[in-house]
């Protein structure tokens, strides 16, 4: 299946990670192999290798709880592999470390690592030792859930020993605790794993309906996935075969697959499991035309993984189909590869099922592999007692041995506590003394330092921003003086300087339109001189109430028809004051410049509130202008500006017979670089 864009950006990103460790410090590299390792995406041999370069700096870094950690995130990693090996490796030395540092925490957490490493080994001694350690700390500390956990994973130790009697007991030990605790993973855990027991020694129905309730535990959970259900319809597949209700299993099989079917590679091993099952249980029905191909598929799935678990299952069931099939010389050869295959496992249980297939193909040594078969099973029964036996002692030796370490570390610390005590109290008591009055008169004067540098860049950021402000006004003002109001007034003088030379009633005509522009150029000189001697913006004052005087204003002092629409959703007390002011200023511009060129009889002021944002749009039905061809006046320049500093847009529409638009769009936040900037 072909990468996505987002994968293929994942894994760049990562190799990238992963290429750099090495231009750092020890620590940095350290993070970048454990983060390379942990990259699901990456391949397994990729991942072991980065998680063995991060093992190698962990065993030579101090011993810090971040570092221990780090030890316990690599072996986790490790086992998620299947490099058992190497987890074991990282969790020694996190027992180590954890043993030095005096750390029950993970010192638990090393021996339940473990305990699950050797148990995935099949070294069942070593794992029941180290499980039972774990338990002891965790009954110590009232971890119930991982007392829970390690119940079923002693029950797994006896069940890979033949042990069912044991194993179900340690499994309904877990489920009593964990619906006490109302532990739903761990209710699911120990239902399934009982579920998987009883279907092993034949207990169908029962085997069923626990796997029923696990199933039910699955689809409650809050943070249900697909393979929690996934294992649960393979178990009950497989015993619905057993049980002789194939129909019924291959039901199930199928809901497994369905769960799994957009999860690309991942639940490799599931996915493996549900396929052999699916084609033994065609197999079983006759239906043989797909079930070489699902043996295949689940085989080339293990090989991707390097999955071992059911090898040699697929083995023994390709072995059954090539016998049912009549190519006995296949079947006999997949037979003795799934009798290899269980050796390596020390799967005894797994030997028998392959001896069982060798006796009825192979004529020839059928007596040999009779009396294997016979010698094996009675070795089992012998085992099972011995192994019983075994583990009880390992767990009171265990037990013996913690008794005596902990009264040797309590006498140990009582010596050296009463000793310290003694030696040191005199001593200590005339530093601690000393260092007290030191430390008040150090913090004092560090406090009041701190206070006078705070107050001193209060001042100054103050008058920066007085400053600032001042400065802005004067360039405003200036440019309102110098490109407005002293252009018109040259301007007039001009046209009427003609007078001096002409007084005939044609030019006196002519200037009188020139005198009423005099009473424009008074309005203007009012509003700059209204901004100077009157605090508009002022917190006394509501914002609303400024817009009306605004309007009211312009209304009285020309004959344009003015209407307004203020969106009642604004809250303009809870609005910044640079942004009101700003809003203001922009109405002023906008309102003066249709007075001045619009030549308008209707001018509408709309104001709307979207999502996060203010609209404000001026339309006039004046005259309007060709935008792309006049140059904008310093009025529609300071629009844009204004416009431009609140990180909004500014739009023009004009040259139609609907006059002029003005479109305006402001956000209601950010305005952190108006304040900094000091813009008016």
């Amino acid at each position: 299946m072909l990468m996505g864009i987002k994968e293929i950006t994942l894994l760049l990103g990562i190799l990238f990670l992963c290429l750099s460790a090495g231009e750092s410090n020890p620590e940095a590299k350290m993070q970048r192999y454990i983060t390379c390792a942990g990259n699901k995406s990456a391949q397994r041999e990729t991942r072991a290798l980065y998680g063995k370069k991060a093992l190698e700096i962990l065993k030579g870094a101090p011993n810090t709880l971040d570092n221990r950690k780090k030890l316990l995130q690599v072996a986790q990693i490790f086992s998620e592999i299947n490099f058992f090996r190497e987890s074991i490796d990282a969790s020694h030395n996190l027992k180590k470390k954890s043993l030095a540092a005096h750390d029950d925490f993970y010192l638990a957490k090393a021996y339940q690592a473990l305990g699950n490493g050797y148990t995935n080994l099949s070294e069942n001694d070593q794992a029941m030792y180290f499980l039972m350690e774990s338990k002891k700390i965790y009954i110590k500390t009232d971890d119930y859930k991982n007392i829970a956990r390690i119940y079923s994973a002693i029950a797994l130790v006896y069940y890979f020993n033949c042990d069912y009697f044991e194993a179900i007991s340690n499994y309904l030990e877990a489920l009593k605790l964990a619906q006490k605790k109302f532990l739903y993973d761990e209710q699911f855990n120990a239902f399934y794993s009982l579920a998987f027991v009883l279907r092993d020694i034949g207990e169908y129905a029962t085997s069923i309906k626990y796997g029923l309730k696990a199933v039910s535990i699955a689809e409650k959970k809050l943070n249900n996935n697909s393979t929690d259900l996934q294992v649960c319809y393979c178990l009950l597949g497989q015993s619905s075969f057993d049980s002789g209700n194939t129909r019924q299993a291959i039901g199930y099989y199928r809901q497994g697959l369905i769960f799994l079917r957009k999860r690309d590679n991942d639940y490799a091993e599931g996915k493996a499991v549900l396929l052999d099952n699916l084609a033994n249980a065609y197999l079983s029905i006759n239906k043989v035309d797909s079930v070489p191909f699902l043996y295949e598929q689940a085989n080339k799935m293990r090989d991707s993984f390097n999955i071992d678990q059911g090898r040699n299952y697929n083995r023994l069931y390709l072995s059954n189909y090539y016998r049912k099939i009549g190519r006995k010389d296949e079947a006999l050869r997949y037979a003795e590869e799934a009798l290899r295959l269980s050796k390596s496992f020390r799967a005894p249980r797994d030997i028998l099922q392959c001896l069982k297939q060798l006796i009825e193909l192979d004529k020839v040594k059928s007596l040999e592999y009779t009396q294997r078969y016979i010698s094996l099973s009675d070795s089992l029964q012998l085992a099972e007692r011995r192994n019983r036996n075994k583990f009880a002692r390992i767990a009171f030796e265990a037990d013996e041995l913690t008794v005596e370490k902990d009264r040797a570390i309590k006498q140990k610390w009582i010596v050296i506590g009463v000793a310290g005590a003694i030696l040191l109290l005199g001593g200590l008591l005339f530093v601690i003394k000393m260092q007290r009055a030191r430390q008040k008169r150090l913090m004092l004067v560090h406090e009041q330092q701190k206070a006078d540098e705070a107050i001193y860049q209060l001042i100054n950021d103050q008058q920066l921003k007085i400053d600032e402000g001042r400065q802005a006004e004067k360039q405003r003002i200036a440019r309102e003086l110098h490109d407005g109001i002293m252009n018109r007034l040259a301007s007039t003088r001009l046209n009427l300087f003609i007078l001096n030379k002409s007084q005939d009633d044609e030019t006196i005509r002519k200037c009188i339109g020139f005198i009423d522009n005099i009473q424009e150029i008074e309005y203007e000189i009012r509003q700059v001189a209204h901004d100077l001697n009157d605090d508009i913006f002022s917190e006394n004052k509501g914002f609303a109430a400024l817009l009306d005087n605004l309007f009211n204003e312009y209304r009285g002092t020309t004959s344009t028809n003015l209407f307004t629409e203020i969106d009642p959703a604004f809250n303009w007390e809870m609005t910044e004051s640079v942004l009101r002011m700003n809003i203001y200023r922009i109405l002023q511009e906008a309102l003066q410049n249709s007075y001045k060129y619009a030549s308008a009889q209707n001018i509408f002021v709309t104001l709307t509130k979207e999502d996060d944002c203010v609209r404000i749009l001026v339309h006039d039905d004046g005259v309007g202008f060709k935008v792309d061809k006049v140059k904008k006046g310093i009025g529609l320049q300071n629009i844009a500006d204004r416009a431009k500093t609140l990180h909004g847009e500014f739009k023009i529409i004009s040259g139609g017979p609907e006059g002029t638009i003005l479109n305006i769009l402001l956000p209601l936040t950010k305005q952190d670089l108006i304040i900094n900037k000091g813009k008016p």
